[in-house]
């Protein structure tokens, strides 16, 4: 009876270690799970970090997607600065089955799953919270397939830093050079989008 109740027991715990309910905050750091297991190696995953926009001013919003067309349970979701690991930026739209998590004194700076159900595609929306960031930002995902089978710190594109001021709606992305621009809205155009334009219909 013993020795029934001690295998239940043991049971027990290793699903607790597999956080199915989320990432705890003591990984925030690591970003490594409690599993038991070393992680796969980064080159054979079969997972996707894919942005909307490699460029970042204060306050812009950007996508971040986690694909993949093989299931995974668990992930965790930051955005760093890859220089020196420090956490950036906050979380502000996620999917059903996620969740914020603060890490390092934020109180929405990662996300990470709330139940274990098979996920396949997740989209959240990312913003710029902070002034006078750093040159390059960088989304890594741990991605949990299984409570063995895990991926730490896969490394999404890199998101840079944007310094044009660009005004009436407009923003400031890269163009194929690398030199920074200003997209207008519509009825505005020039460098900085400061010109008001007007278009009139033809006449004959």
């Amino acid at each position: 009876m013993n020795q029934v109740v001690f295998v239940v027991i043991l049971f027990c715990f290793g699903n607790v270690a597999a956080y199915p309910s989320g990432a705890a905050s003591s990984t925030c750091e690591s970003m490594t799970p409690n599993h038991g297991a070393s992680a796969q190696p980064n080159n054979e995953s079969p997972y996707n970090v894919t942005i909307s926009s490699s460029a970042y001013t204060y306050e812009s919003e950007i996508q971040i997607q986690i694909s993949s067309d093989v299931n995974f349970k668990g992930f965790l979701l930051q955005v760093r600065n890859p220089n020196t690991d420090e956490i950036y930026g906050e979380f502000i739209e996620k999917p059903p089955s996620t969740k914020y998590l603060g890490c390092t004194g934020g109180t929405s700076n990662a996300v990470t799953h709330s139940d274990s159900t098979n996920k396949m595609f997740l989209e959240f929306t990312w913003k710029a919270n902070f002034q006078n960031g750093p040159s390059t930002l960088v989304p890594y995902v741990t991605v949990v397939q299984s409570r063995l089978t895990f991926w730490v710190k896969l490394e999404g594109p890199e998101i840079n830093s944007c310094n044009l001021n660009c005004l009436n709606g407009g923003t400031c992305s890269f163009n194929g050079n690398g030199e920074e621009i200003c997209n207008c809205d519509d009825g505005f155009s020039g460098p900085t989008c400061k010109i008001i334009t007007v278009y009139c219909p033809c006449k004959n």
